[in-house]
């Protein structure tokens, strides 16, 4: 089967407008992109206020306990009360108080599972490159897509 030069020139046009198609699929991709990148900007900079805003209140809720405990304490003499549509009152806990750690026997300490050894990839890749075999172990080259 021989081509003609008009079935050529006939690929050719088709082969130019398929490019131009995928360069047109390929820049909305970019611009969606470039538009999530500025979303996650703006919701990380939303989450950074907010807990700023929650370390605020939090800090506010503590100080109004700490006011409400000792005119509680004081006022009251600890006794509970009812105060609209509260009840307050203290309640008795237990808690262990270790003064001196060294001095606890060893049948009441906790002693953490080991910590299993992980690879440690920074000098398995500089063994790599020096031309060490190492079993079990491959470097693989990359291609990184990189959009600025």
């Amino acid at each position: 089967m021989t081509c003609t030069q008009e079935v050529l020139d006939e690929f050719n046009v088709k082969l130019e407008d398929l490019k131009n198609q995928s360069n047109d699929i390929i820049e909305w991709y970019l611009k969606d992109i470039a538009n999530r990148k500025v979303r996650v900007t703006s919701i990380n900079a939303e989450i950074e206020r907010l807990t700023l805003q929650k370390t605020r209140e939090s800090k506010r809720v503590d100080q109004a306990e700490h006011l409400v405990d000792r005119v509680f304490a004081r006022v009251y003499d600890g006794k509970p009360v009812n105060i609209g549509t509260f009840t307050v009152s203290y309640r008795k806990s237990e808690a262990v108080v270790i003064e001196d750690e060294s001095k606890i026997p060893q049948v009441y300490m906790k002693i953490p599972e080991p910590l299993l050894p992980k690879p440690d990839k920074t000098a398995i890749k500089a063994a790599l490159k020096e031309g060490t075999t190492i079993a079990g172990v491959s470097l693989e080259v990359r291609q990184n897509l990189q959009i600025k």
